[in-house]
């Protein structure tokens, strides 16, 4: 019986000592994860750095953006492309038109040019766009779309040739009444 106890009372000891070390190593463990974090916060932002950011944006009329370049962009993105990840947050770095003066009238839009300070946000709008197909800003009706031949008359009449007759529209509100109708 003695030894018996004597056996449960080194159990009892050999217990103690494991739990010292288990608390030990717990700290130990909680000190490299403070040490962690960090670190891989700098690991995300130098693959952010390192990798190719740009997103070009193709015919974008000029004079769109109202605030800020950088600032429409964040707006406008994740409203047209609403399944952003980051909970619908882009940043982006800078943003700027290509060179070249303002376009001619009848010529395409200059590109716009945008650095995301995030790779993930490239790579979400770049899905994105993909996904939707055609992302066009503020799209209107098209009055060709419906089959319409149009001509501007002086002074500043819209003709139209709609089923063999000709109409005529003096204000948009009248021609968009009509295109609503038909």
């Amino acid at each position: 019986m003695d030894k018996m106890r004597e056996r449960v009372k080194d159990l009892g000891t050999r217990t103690d000592d494991i739990s010292k070390e288990l608390g030990t190593h717990s700290t130990q463990l909680a000190d490299q994860e403070r040490w962690l974090q960090p670190q891989e916060a700098m690991l995300e932002v130098l693959e952010d750095t390192s990798r190719c950011n740009n997103v070009c944006v193709l015919g974008l009329p000029g004079g769109t953006e109202t605030t800020p370049v950088e600032q429409f962009l964040e707006s406008w993105l994740v409203e047209i492309l609403c399944g952003l990840g980051n909970e619908g947050v882009l940043l982006v770095g800078r943003a700027h038109r290509t060179p070249g003066g303002k376009s001619k009238p009848g010529a395409p839009p200059r590109m716009l040019i945008m650095q995301m300070l995030r790779y993930k946000d490239k790579m979400n709008i770049v899905a994105e766009a993909r996904q939707k197909g055609n992302v066009e800003y503020k799209r209107t009706p098209k009055l060709r779309d419906k089959g319409l031949n149009l001509a501007l008359l002086p002074p500043v009449c819209l003709c139209i040739d709609f089923q063999g007759k000709r109409h005529f529209f003096y204000t948009e509100a009248d021609d968009m009444q009509f295109v609503e109708y038909h």
